[in-house]
Order: structure tokens, then C-alpha cells, then sequence
């Protein structure tokens, strides 16, 4: 994938950059697409543990990578943004795997 990612956090004071959150929205979107439950920035906030406000600004970065599509009903991945989750985002429970 070629998005421009940043390691940087997404506001000052904040410790998750914003490629994890990206990441971890993408995992969030994508289990709820195969569970057929309908996120929302609400949950999507509550999975994140961010705020709402931050968690719009989060999906306003998705949405201009083309990575999710914001609509009245909720929220979507797109094609590029459901093979992000599949392919390119870092697996669930790394630390679980490996025995650490």
C-alpha cells in the first residue's frame, strides 16, 4: 500500500500514533463487516479508547487515504481499506502468539 503513514501522534499529548489507531480501526471495520454489525464512530471510539473527536479526525485521515467511507448509516471500509485489514495491518495479539 502506498499511504503515507506517520508515526507521529495524532494530536499533542496523545501516545498512540496514528498508524496503530489507523490499523486498529481497519481491524475493528473489518470484524464488524464479517460479523454483520454496523460501526459507528461511537464504537469505533470505545474500541480505541480515544474520544470521539479524536476518532472523527482519525476517519477524516482514513477517508482522505481512501481506506473507509463515513455515511449516515455508519461507517465502511472500502476495497483498499478491507485489503489494508487483510494484508497490511500488523495481527491481533502479537505479544499472545509469540509467548510474550
Amino acid at each position: 500500500m502506498a499511504a503515507a503513514w506517520s508515526d507521529q501522534p495524532l494530536a499533542a499529548g496523545t501516545s498512540a500514533p496514528t498508524r496503530v489507531l489507523t490499523e486498529d480501526a481497519l481491524k475493528h471495520l473489518h470484524w464488524c463487516a464479517v460479523n454483520q454489525q454496523q460501526p459507528t464512530i461511537h464504537s469505533l471510539a470505545g474500541v480505541l479508547q480515544i474520544s470521539e473527536n479524536r476518532t472523527a479526525d482519525l476517519l477524516t485521515a482514513m477517508q482522505n487515504r481512501n481506506l473507509v467511507e463515513v455515511r449516515p448509516d455508519g461507517l465502511q471500509l472500502t476495497t483498499a481499506g478491507m485489503e489494508y485489514a487483510l494484508h497490511g495491518a500488523r495481527p491481533p495479539f502479537v505479544g499472545a502468539l509469540s509467548g510474550r
